[in-house]
């Protein structure tokens, strides 16, 4: 059995990309393997990540950690690489990873969004109540309430 190795990212200083095998795992989890930009220093970085973000200074993404037996993902953990650290940042059940920008991750948990800034290794709440949408462009933060109005929160 060969593996895949595909969507390459980078933000100038190193490339980010998925592994998994040819046909792909069960819960289309992928392994991300990180290198410079040189292509040295190559390693795993994370071996059943699901959705991934790459910015300028952090590599964000939620880790499968648990499935039902029907692969259905039942548990997820939200985890966070700057500077070579790696931070658990959420593992609530319903955790939502909805975006990072710079060194800022926002993501939601039981009806509510929050912001992690790896920078500083804090979390702090944005929004009380669960956006209908949300966008995380560059150093801003946008969602979308009922009715369409959109809010705009710089990071």
């Amino acid at each position: 059995a060969g593996l895949r190795t595909v969507y390459p990212r980078s933000n100038g200083t190193r490339v980010v990309w998925e592994q998994s095998p040819l046909g792909g795992n069960s819960d289309a989890s992928v392994e991300l393997i990180s290198a410079t930009i040189a292509g040295s220093g190559v390693r795993s970085v994370a071996t059943r990540a699901g959705q991934w973000i790459l910015t300028e200074q952090v590599l964000a993404w939620a880790e499968i950690t648990a499935t039902n037996s029907l692969g259905n993902i039942t548990g997820r953990t939200l985890r966070v690489e700057s500077g070579g650290n790696i931070a658990t940042v959420s593992s609530q059940p319903g955790l939502m990873f909805f975006g990072a920008t710079g060194s800022a991750v926002v993501f939601g948990e039981e009806g509510r969004v929050f912001k992690f800034d790896a920078s500083q290794g804090t979390r702090s709440l944005i929004l009380e109540v669960a956006p209908m949408q949300v966008w995380a462009p560059r150093n801003t933060i946008v969602f979308m309430l009922g009715g369409g109005t959109v809010y705009r929160v710089n990071t």
